[in-house]
């Protein structure tokens, strides 16, 4: 991907983050495969956070892939939890993960506690189709895990979840769920996998910092990030929908 911009935080003040290191990804990084984007009730798309992407549409700043890279090498301390990505993706290109730019991200990150989260398609029946560019992205999130960069796939609902897990990949994986959860949870998904609602969403002390669940690769349980803001009700839909199409799988 080309011209691709980010913002660089190395202390966050984001409530729900706490204290780390953060980095925010502009809009072009997220896949078309993610059903959230273009209205379909993204976080990013809402409230404070899309503040965030209009720097990058109107170039109030200038970093590019290269500085980012640097500065996770020389400006964030050893040893320091770093969050990829409050917004945005990793990089790639019409649904493909750029395995290059992974590899230079991962050793980039070789001295820090890293995640992130991706949309980018592991299913082929999320990729139209191409189990030739699911493959592609489970090779290169893999990879990226193995040596030491935790990628947490994002699914869109707790049955594609399930989907998702029942595939073999080796990753932990997220998932979307509607903003009643937290009223009406449930304690695992269909195929009987733990589930987890984001500590940070239930209680207003915890932070990304203190919880570290999904900076833990080898974790067995979904993690729900429940709807919220202006977007939920675009979200709920989305999810709906995502949960009605995996629904038995």
């Amino acid at each position: 991907m080309q011209n691709a911009a980010f913002i660089l935080t190395p202390k966050s003040a984001n409530h729900k983050t706490g204290p780390i290191a953060v980095s925010t990804s502009c809009k072009s990084t997220c896949p078309d495969a993610c059903p959230l984007k273009k209205g379909g009730g993204c976080y990013g798309e809402y409230g404070p956070l899309l503040m965030h992407w209009k720097r990058r549409n109107d170039n109030a700043l200038k970093e590019n892939w290269g500085e980012l890279l640097h500065w996770l090498q020389t400006e964030v301390s050893e040893g320091s939890y770093f969050r990829h990505n409050q917004i945005g993706d990793l990089m790639g290109q019409n649904n493909v993960l750029d395995g290059i730019a992974a590899a230079e991200l991962v050793f980039a990150t070789s001295h820090l506690h890293a995640f992130t989260y991706t949309h980018y398609p592991v299913l082929a029946s999320d990729a139209g189709g191409r189990q030739d560019i699911a493959d592609q992205n489970r090779r290169v999130v893999e990879w990226m895990i193995e040596h030491g960069f935790v990628v947490n796939i994002s699914a869109n609902s707790i049955n594609h979840a399930d989907a998702i897990i029942k595939s073999g990949i080796k990753c932990p994986v997220v998932a979307a769920v509607q903003g009643n959860f937290i009223t009406t949870p449930v304690s695992r998904s269909p195929r009987g996998v733990p589930v987890v609602t984001c500590p940070a969403v239930l209680k207003d002390d915890i932070t990304c910092k203190q919880c570290k669940l999904c900076a833990r690769a080898g974790r067995t349980g979904i993690i729900v990030f429940p709807s919220h803001g202006s977007g939920k009700k675009h979200a709920d839909a989305t999810i709906d929908a995502w949960d009605e199409k995996y629904k038995g799988v």
